[in-house]
């Protein structure tokens, strides 16, 4: 794969090679009230592109979903049975640890 040299890469090059924190510019800034942590989604095997789009092609990320309370839980509820029949299927196994559940619990997110 080629890596592709931009200023910006270059900014993120000498920002580490002088020990100096990076400023990051937030693309997606969710209310105060809201906790969002990526693990359970990670865990999961969610996409990214599913709520960030195809960042792999963006020169500079962009905000391509909303993000807010409705989406997610329209979400959620879409890929609920998905998750349960997968959550049966690991505990019946025994394999591996079972994958977090899409909830609908105001928990998830706010507290």
């Amino acid at each position: 794969m080629l890596e592709k040299q931009t200023a910006d890469i270059e900014r993120l090059k000498e920002s580490v090679q002088q020990n100096r924190p990076i400023v990051w510019v937030k693309v997606h800034n969710l209310p105060d009230f809201v906790y969002f942590n990526h693990s359970q989604h990670v865990l999961s095997d969610v996409p990214c592109q599913r709520c960030h789009g195809a960042i792999e092609a963006m020169d500079r990320v962009t905000e391509v979903s909303r993000l807010t309370m409705g989406w997610c839980l329209d979400c959620h509820r879409e890929h609920a049975g998905v998750a349960t029949s997968d959550l049966k299927r690991t505990v019946a196994s025994l394999s591996e640890p079972p994958k977090p559940v899409p909830g609908l619990d105001c928990g998830k997110c706010h507290y």
